[in-house]
């Protein structure tokens, strides 16, 4: 209703002001990481044009900065917003999230190379290429598990149990939802018991 929108819409207003703070100081980090929390928000609250500028500016003023870290992270979440909003789009979203991987990567930036093998997953997933689903999602998989960060681990068993679902390989499927289900119970976590059966 109207109160959520204007939350919505005091919230883009405060980041837009972030970032014209952070540009008349001359600060080039808060203003680029400005830009990826207001396109992020613009993002959530299906305001895909805005979300497209916002990251688009952030991407063009990090590579200017060599900014790496807030680079690949742009560059993830601009190649999501483009993948999943815009059908014929896919290709070049799933391009900018490989990038963002091998910079990720280039930089031992784990987490956030976590994080950009699991969005790329979904979008492998959302548009029916499970193979490639099942690659990076196994990749991330093992990611989680070196880091051994409980959570992400529990989450990449998930994915992958829903690509064996769609793949028609319920044994497996199962397989990750018990693996998934023993994460959660270790984590002390009351797990939906239906995911695991």
């Amino acid at each position: 209703g109207q109160g959520f929108s204007m939350t919505r819409h005091d919230g883009l207003a405060a980041y837009a002001e972030a970032i014209n703070l952070a540009d008349a100081a001359g600060d080039q980090a808060t203003g680029i990481r400005a830009r990826v929390f207001a396109g992020r928000a613009a993002s959530s609250a299906g305001e895909t044009g805005a979300a497209k500028t916002s990251l688009a500016a952030a991407i063009r003023r990090a590579r200017a900065a060599d900014e790496q870290a807030l680079l690949a992270g742009a560059l993830s979440l601009y190649g999501y917003v483009l993948a999943s909003t815009d059908a014929t789009k896919v290709d070049e979203g799933l391009a900018l999230l490989s990038e963002s991987i091998a910079m990720n990567e280039r930089i031992d930036n784990l987490y956030e190379l976590q994080e950009a093998y699991n969005t790329q997953g979904n979008v492998y997933l959302a548009v029916g290429r499970l193979a490639d689903a099942q690659r990076v999602f196994e990749l991330c998989l093992g990611l989680c598990e070196r880091m051994a960060s409980a959570n992400e681990t529990i989450c990449a068993h998930l994915n992958l149990g829903a690509v064996q679902l769609e793949l028609g390989r319920l044994a497996d499927a199962i397989a990750h939802a018990r693996k998934a289900g023993d994460g959660a119970r270790k984590q002390g976590r009351k797990f939906p018991e239906a995911v695991t059966h």
